[in-house]
């Protein structure tokens, strides 16, 4: 269990409200200027968003940004306290500081709750609760978490198996834009040999999961859904393989020896 919360432990903030890129220098003119949705938007973007991460900034804008009352940026500053991210870690005050959300029913502070109570050894059921709660807020990788239970049946967490429950809460997931939901059920519709794979494959793909950037490299090699295109193959295993998949790996080794979209240059069969 402690190894799924640690899958999705940088999408948290990610998730909670995602926001289109913005021009950085007029958003921090905005939080500058006291706007309270500025400094959290600016705080978020240092943490996880398209600029570089610089968790000492984001701690400052996150923080004055819950000093204020904004309910997800006291999420987020809870979320860098527990694991220590621009400010000491800090355990008890991390989970002081979900008071306010929870009674918001923000579906981060949950997802932070259940992290916590699983990290820390709690009976099964309370981290449950905590899940269910933040999959009643409408928190996606709440969803995930049934997805991922419900596929293969948890004694733990009292969830029978249901194949059918597990690939709706997945596509609910993936829809949402959760690259590594939008993976897995790409990949089971591929399986199925459903056409729509494709295109949950390049989200998840363009959403960083390597997996999937594997899966649209053999794509665009065998042609199955795309026109076939060398070039992109070796992209993409490329972008996988700098990712530290296997799969991609082993594709852009074979790239290199056939020459795949190399224009022959490496070719050494």
């Amino acid at each position: 269990m402690k190894r799924f919360f640690a899958v999705v432990l940088f999408l948290l903030i990610a998730l909670a409200s995602l926001a289109q890129e913005e021009n950085k220098t007029s958003l921090i003119l905005e939080a500058r200027g006291g706007d309270v949705g500025a400094m959290f938007r600016l705080g978020k973007s240092y943490l996880v968003s398209g600029v570089e991460s610089d968790y000492p900034e984001a701690y400052k804008w996150l923080s004055r940004a819950s000093d204020k009352g904004h309910i997800q940026a006291k999420s987020a500053v809870a979320y860098m306290l527990k694991n220590g991210l621009g400010v000491q870690e800090d355990l008890k005050e991390a989970e002081d500081m979900l008071g306010v959300p929870l009674k918001a029913n923000d579906g981060l502070a949950w997802w932070l709750m259940a992290q916590m109570a699983d990290n820390s050894g709690k009976d099964p059921w309370i981290v449950r609760g905590f899940v269910e709660n933040a999959l009643r807020s409408g928190y996606p990788l709440a969803r995930l978490f049934y997805a991922k239970y419900f596929s293969t049946g948890s004694q733990t967490y009292g969830i029978t198996k249901d194949g059918y429950e597990s690939l709706r809460l997945l596509k609910l997931c993936a829809d949402a834009g959760e690259p590594d939901a939008a993976a897995l059920y790409g990949i089971m519709l591929l399986r199925q040999g459903d056409a729509k794979s494709g295109r949950y494959l390049k989200m998840a793909a363009e959403g960083g999961n390597p997996a999937a950037m594997a899966q649209v490299a053999n794509m665009y090699y065998t042609g199955r859904g795309v026109e076939k295109d060398e070039s992109q193959t070796f992209l993409y295993y490329k972008k996988s393989a700098d990712k530290g998949d296997l799969s991609g790996i082993e594709g852009l080794a074979d790239c290199y020896r056939l020459g795949i979209g190399t224009g022959g240059i490496f070719n050494v069969s």
